[in-house]
């Protein structure tokens, strides 16, 4: 599974560049499962957009995906509801609260980092 973040690093590994080493990249190489010398490995994906005047937010992890729409939270298992039709909130409440507080988490480290960026 590759999300676009994943182009930077996959194209900078196909380029033969090297990173230097006070850089993180939010993205993985891919090249090495694309190539089949490693195989695919299950990782938690999160995100943000701004469409119009809200801000979205979404983690994945396994089965499950978590959005926060305004004061909306749905949870939805896309194996089983690839087209998220059917919200799982009230259900899942320890799978909606642990991807609630992976989220929360994502998103403090990912401001705080924005900060460093902005402070150097």
């Amino acid at each position: 599974m590759g999300i676009t973040t994943d182009l930077t690093a996959s194209i900078l590994a196909a380029a033969g560049v090297q990173v230097p080493g006070e850089v993180t990249l939010d993205g993985v190489n891919l090249l090495p499962i694309l190539e089949g010398n490693r195989p695919v490995s299950e990782r938690t994906l999160f995100w943000r957009s701004t469409p119009g005047n809200r801000t979205m937010y979404a983690v994945r992890r396994g089965d499950y995906k978590l959005v926060i729409d305004a004061n909306h939270l749905l949870l939805f298992n896309v194996r089983t509801d690839p087209g998220e039709r059917t919200d799982l909130a009230r259900e899942g409440t320890d799978v909606a609260r642990d991807l609630r507080l992976e989220l929360d988490a994502w998103e403090k480290d990912v401001d705080a980092e924005a900060a460093r960026r902005t402070m150097r």
